[in-house]
């Protein structure tokens, strides 16, 4: 193939988030001649043939829609690439914009459930805004969708928004990558090793999980809980640390992270050591339909785990035979599973041999690499 030049663009995810970097840049350096990466950042760098323009990094969401958007859209033009690939709805109009200013491709990358996203943000005050703010989003993302040249999923189900656009829509799903060189991390495995991993909020259920660690520690105390990733906010990790603090639960809690970006490899290298994960997401409609990348990286680690009790959930989780689903707020429950697992290690070795199993054969990042060089490859020719 031509030599082609690509370049994503993102000014909400880290230059280094795992499916805009590690999966999609580096796979298709592989493939095309040049791979741009406009995304927060430091530095300007190389790496893994992936070459990095930053854009400045802002901490107020304000600044940095009205001011990230315009930095990356000038940087974009630069470049001349043949296909422009964005992964944020901020940047919809400004991908327009790039689309009527060049005769480029243009590809948008569905990272979210957009529309039910919205509605359970609560940095938009009050119920009826929230409402009216997705619905709108909504009404924008369709119609913005009609005129770039591809969209790319990352669930199945995001298809619904978007089947009535008449645009090429391919389905990249986040499998984890295979054959990953990890990272020496300083870790000593002192006890039965409890994992959360990625970013940590409260939609993503990390009040859950500490309740459960209270529970636990009532019965035993040799167990220890590792949060690894970046918390949504410095709020959230304040009053994380001050819970821990006010029920004497420090001893079994360490955060990896907290308001420090920790990247995928890093995290990899630490669930080689755990024994189960946790997937205790509240009730919500925004992920009663999505499998979380959490699932295939704990599988692919050969971690068992414990996850709400969804609908969708439970099939995957009784199909695949990897952990147990429960209600995320019976931590009773939670606790018995846990002390069944600490009591029955066998029967945790079973339930990660075959999540791995599933994952070397099927839920894997090759599969997904080639519906994605496929898709470049049908719009550059």
């Amino acid at each position: 193939m031509d030599k082609k030049i690509v370049c994503h663009i993102t000014t909400v995810h880290n230059a280094f988030d795992t499916r805009i970097f590690y999966k999609e840049c580096k796979s298709l350096a592989k493939y095309f001649g040049t791979v741009y990466l406009i995304a927060p950042s430091d530095k300007n760098d190389t790496v893994d043939g992936v070459q990095i323009i930053k854009i400045p990094i802002f901490k107020n969401r304000l600044i940095r829609i009205s001011t990230e958007n315009i930095v990356a859209f000038y940087r974009a033009i630069k470049i001349h690439a043949h296909i422009y690939h964005f992964h944020d709805p901020e940047f919809l109009l400004w991908a327009l914009l790039l689309k009527a200013a060049t005769k480029s491709k243009v590809i948008y990358d569905v990272h979210e459930d957009y529309f039910t996203s919205i509605r359970e943000k609560n940095w938009i005050k009050g119920v009826i805004l929230r409402k009216v703010s997705a619905s709108i989003f909504n009404f924008v993302e369709k119609k913005s969708a009609r005129f770039f040249d591809a969209i790319v999923i990352a669930e199945d189900y995001y298809i619904e928004n978007f089947d009535d656009t008449n645009r090429k829509i391919a389905k990249v799903l986040n499998y984890p990558i295979l054959n990953e060189e990890l990272p020496q991390i300083n870790f000593k495995k002192l006890c039965f090793s409890i994992v959360y991993s990625g970013t940590v909020s409260e939609n993503r259920g990390i009040w859950n999980v500490l309740r459960t660690v209270e529970t636990i520690s009532r019965e035993r105390r040799d167990f220890k809980l590792y949060i690894i990733g970046k918390f949504s906010s410095e709020n959230l990790l304040s009053n994380v640390r001050e819970f821990l603090r006010e029920n004497t639960l420090d001893e079994f809690v360490e955060i990896i992270g907290g308001n420090e970006y920790v990247r995928r490899e890093t995290i990899d290298a630490y669930h080689k050591f755990m024994d189960v994960g946790l997937v205790l997401i509240p009730t919500s409609p925004h992920y009663e339909k999505k499998l979380p990348t959490k699932f295939f990286e704990y599988m692919l680690a050969g971690i068992p785990f414990i996850a709400t009790n969804f609908s969708l959930w439970k099939e995957f989780v009784e199909e695949n035979r990897c952990g147990f689903v429960v209600n995320p707020g019976n931590f009773e429950e939670i606790n018995k599973l846990i002390q069944y697992l600490i009591d029955n290690p066998d029967v945790r070795k079973e339930m990660g041999e075959e999540g791995r199993k599933k994952v070397l054969e099927e839920y894997n990042w090759d599969t997904q690499e080639k519906r994605l060089v496929e898709l470049y490859t049908e719009l550059l020719s």
